[in-house]
């Protein structure tokens, strides 16, 4: 047992420990101090919100969820097993549910339902196993103390959550053969991508960016506010005029949610924008960090729609069929490269260095995407 090495957390450091059942040193202790019916009010009070959370990023439901079973974890004196697999069936069902098609929730889920097996087979109780594996999701998500990928087992090394601004270092890079004074059109509004867009034009690019409005949540306003304020020029169209305005630009970029073995998902009508860009010989890029990989490769739309109907006809009268699903699977065949924290790379090459498939499993319960039917 001496030889097996596990982590051990506090906030705001990560390290090594020889001794996997160690509580000494570094680890965070777990104060002794019986749970009641007030720690799992909390905990349901604290990810209440999540489900219906439609504008927080994937990486912030994962925080925020991951602080509310901290939370909950050191509440207790003790717990088992059995104990944490009912909190999990009970109150984070929900979530899993609203967003576990997205790549870092997929992968957070991925990561808590193999604990008990890897905790297991290291000799590690319940207890220090969560906090140890929430707290990489937590203070150790993006410390430079684990720089590696992350293999996608529950307690091994790697950065659960990459740094979005990195995919800009991918950009700049003399693989992306950016001209100054380019125009791209951005397809989604992720922060990886604007990222990417404001380091462009510190660097002396001035890239010139055509956004679309972005429905239903009219994302582009948001993220062309952003641009502006740090001097990019910034054209705002119409959805449906996208495709056409393609033959004015010099290349193509979307963030996504989530990338699967054959496609990734993207806003509805990307597709056939991609389709337009192979045409023209347009570049394509997806400008997305490593977790956006789903595990296994299996991807899922999202099941939202029926509740966000008003978004596209409050109260529509009966006999109206309302089709609200946002998000479409697009081909990976259509991309030229990945711009993630990795650098700029091939869609083949993301998924043989950061996708590990038996470690990772998908998240049970979900409807396969080719099995999805729009509500």
């Amino acid at each position: 047992m001496a030889n097996r090495t596990t982590f051990h957390w506090s906030p705001g450091q990560t390290h090594l420990s020889a001794d996997p059942r160690s509580r000494g040193g570094s680890g965070r202790a777990l104060p002794a101090c019986a749970e009641g019916s007030e720690a799992v009010t909390a905990l349901r009070d604290a990810l209440s919100a999540l489900p219906d959370d439609r504008l927080a990023t994937a990486a912030e439901i994962v925080q925020s969820a991951s602080q509310a079973l901290m939370d909950w974890a050191l509440a207790r004196a003790s717990f088992d097993w059995d104990t944490f697999h009912e909190r999990w069936v009970r109150d984070l069902d929900a979530v899993q549910r609203s967003h576990a098609w997205r790549g870092p929730v997929a992968r957070w889920f991925g990561a808590l339902s193999g604990l008990e097996a890897e905790a297991r087979a290291r000799g590690i109780d319940a207890p220090q196993a969560l906090v140890e594996e929430l707290g990489l999701w937590l203070d150790g998500a993006e410390k430079p103390a684990t720089p590696e990928v992350w293999d996608g087992r529950s307690l091994s090394p790697g950065a659960r959550l990459p740094r979005r601004e990195a995919c800009a270092e991918a950009v700049l890079s003399r693989g992306a053969r950016m001209a100054v004074g380019e125009t791209l059109a951005l397809l989604s509004g992720s922060w990886s991508a604007q990222c990417a867009v404001i380091a462009l034009q510190q660097a002396g690019f001035a890239p010139r960016v055509l956004l679309p409005e972005g429905a239903p949540h009219l994302w582009g306003r948001r993220v062309a506010t952003r641009l502006i304020e740090h001097g990019v020029h910034v054209t705002l169209t119409y959805d449906a005029a996208l495709h056409a305005a393609l033959g004015s630009v010099d290349r193509l970029w979307t963030g996504t949610e989530a990338i699967g073995a054959g496609s990734f998902l993207a806003p509805v009508g990307a597709a056939a924008w991609f389709e337009e860009a192979r045409r023209l010989e347009l570049p394509t890029c997806i400008v997305a960090t490593s977790d956006k990989l789903m595990p296994a490769g299996e991807l899922f739309l999202p099941a939202e729609g029926a509740d966000d109907g008003w978004l596209l006809w409050d109260e529509a009268p009966r006999g109206v069929e309302l089709r609200t699903r946002a998000l479409e699977p697009v081909c990976l065949d259509r991309i030229d490269a990945v711009a993630c924290e990795l650098g700029l790379l091939g869609v083949g090459q993301l998924a043989l260095r950061a996708l590990v498939t038996e470690h990772s499993p998908a998240p049970e319960r979900r409807p396969h995407l080719s099995r999805t039917i729009d509500r």
